[in-house]
């Protein structure tokens, strides 16, 4: 094994992403399986007794004393120190409806599906990478899709994310909600696979303009 890794190195690299990927899928399927119609396992709402979903203060009315459960009092604090309210409010529901439970629940699954689906386009570069070596077209251009994939993907998963977490919010609250500033506010977008995206997009374009230099050089020699 060490001798076929020192001849291919990117071996050992192709049977990593491959067992993570198997691992995902599995865990994918037989944990959301398990959650939605056996319960006693959770995935995001589904197979738990009190689901919950982080709502942002914004469109919440507030309100409560120290002595309400529901806002408990901090005791250990110095004299003239006062609370404010957090950022962000667990909403539970133990009577969650199937629609909200799902609503709650798709974020996780759309962020599996991403990894997923990141871990795919990997391995198909890592196999081409094997077969043709580095610098080759398919090679150029599987990394720049899986750029695109990383930057359009996690852009695309937060903003359906965030209005499928909205409209689960809008249906615990009794006032009107504001879903545009509650998406807005429900957004958790990563800056770093956004630069990560830029990134590997910047070195594909990079290895397409490689190519023909390495042709050239091959033809000549």
């Amino acid at each position: 094994m060490r001798r076929r890794a020192a001849k291919d190195p990117l071996l050992p690299i192709e049977v990593i992403v491959r067992l993570a990927l198997a691992l995902l899928c599995g865990l994918l399927i037989f944990g959301a399986g398990l959650a939605v119609s056996v319960g006693g396992v959770s995935f995001g709402a589904w197979g738990s007794s009190r689901p919950c979903v982080e709502a942002p203060q914004l469109g919440l009315t507030l309100g409560g004393t120290a002595g309400d459960p529901s806002n408990p009092a901090i005791m250990n604090l110095r004299p003239g120190i006062v609370t404010g309210y957090p950022a962000s409010f667990q909403l539970c529901d133990p009577q969650m409806s199937g629609l909200d439970r799902s609503l709650v629940s798709a974020p996780l699954m759309l962020d599996v599906l991403w990894s997923a689906g990141f871990l795919w386009l990997s391995l198909r570069l890592i196999g081409g990478a094997r077969r043709g070596g580095l610098f080759t077209d398919e090679v150029a251009r599987g990394t720049t899709r899986l750029g695109w994939y990383i930057l359009g993907g996690t852009v695309l998963v937060n903003v359906v994310g965030a209005v499928l977490t909205t409209m689960a919010i809008s249906h615990l609250v009794v006032d009107d909600y504001p879903m545009g500033a509650a998406t807005f506010a429900n957004l958790h977008l990563s800056w770093a696979l956004v630069i990560a995206g830029c990134g590997v997009v910047s070195i594909g374009r990079v290895l397409q303009q490689t190519v023909p230099m390495r042709e050239e050089l091959d033809a000549t020699v």
